[in-house]
């Protein structure tokens, strides 16, 4: 299994350039993260998702800036919102305000739902805290470098909750193990495991998407209306939809008129891994 240097600086200053594992059930989960995945010695992947309650359900969004070139209409909607410094739209602000969550490889070595290292190496999507505790770790001078395959630690993470509503504890565990050995006793060679090229691995939503839940939200205002009433979402996407096919000059368009946010060059999006949704 090819892998890469630690570059602590990258790690410190969040500089990053499948198989997708959930958390589904409470509980205790004990995982292994792996070295870095690229020459930049860095083994987490930074994006940004928003969730948002459209039709009376939670969306998750993942917005493209960082990912890709495309345009991310809420990104550029809540700018023009802030930049208004009015305090009638904090509610849609509030709305609109996607928060950092993080991809990393991982080995889960036990858990409730009873995956094991035989499952190989899976992606894990993590919030802000979780990924915080876990690079306080990897830096500390007591643990530090928990990610190597031979003189590692082994990650307890304590999940309850679901949803919006989910928690998580972390802690390494007390000693270093070696993750080949640990393989070798559950018959498994982990010279046959690759490591999933997270700058890849997950796909934003679509511009056009993102621009449909704009528009649903700006015509059913946040401040005004009431939280027991909720629309169809779909039924308005698909009105938008006819709309559109009635006149050829109907388009999706976004209302803000400040420019697009820079951002890196697009990447080559492929099909994604298994991904653990945290």
């Amino acid at each position: 299994m090819k892998t890469y240097e630690r570059n602590v600086e990258a790690i410190k200053n969040g500089n990053t350039s499948k198989r997708f594992f959930q958390f589904q059930k409470d509980g205790t989960y004990v995982i292994r993260v792996m070295p870095p995945y690229s020459q930049e010695g860095v083994w987490y992947k930074a994006f940004r998702e928003y969730v948002i309650e459209v039709g009376g359900q939670w969306k998750f969004l993942t917005s493209p800036f960082g990912l890709s070139k495309d345009p991310d209409p809420l990104f550029n909607y809540r700018k023009s919102l802030v930049t208004e410094d009015n305090r009638d739209n904090d509610a849609l602000v509030k709305t609109l305000t996607s928060k950092s969550k993080f991809l990393m490889n991982v080995v889960v070595l036990s858990s409730p739902d009873n995956k094991t290292i035989k499952d190989g190496i899976q992606v894990a999507k993590f919030p802000k805290k979780v990924k915080d505790s876990l690079m306080e770790f990897d830096l500390d001078s007591e643990y530090g470098d928990i990610t190597n395959l031979e003189t590692g630690f082994n990650i307890i993470v304590k999940k309850s909750g679901s949803g919006i509503q989910t928690s998580y504890q972390v802690m390494p565990q007390r000693t270093r193990s070696n993750l080949a050995e640990l393989a070798t006793q559950s018959g498994v060679d982990i010279s046959t495991w690759d490591l999933n090229d997270l700058d890849i691995a997950l796909t934003p939503s679509s511009t056009e998407e993102l621009q449909s839940v704009l528009d649903y939200l700006l015509e059913s205002p946040i401040s005004s209306t009431p939280k027991n009433v909720s629309r169809d979402f779909n039924a308005f996407k698909s009105a938008q939809q006819t709309g559109a096919s009635q006149n050829e000059n109907v388009s999706v368009h976004s209302p803000v008129t400040s420019p697009v946010q820079s951002v890196p060059e697009v990447l080559n999006m492929v099909p994604p891994p298994n991904i653990i949704e945290v």
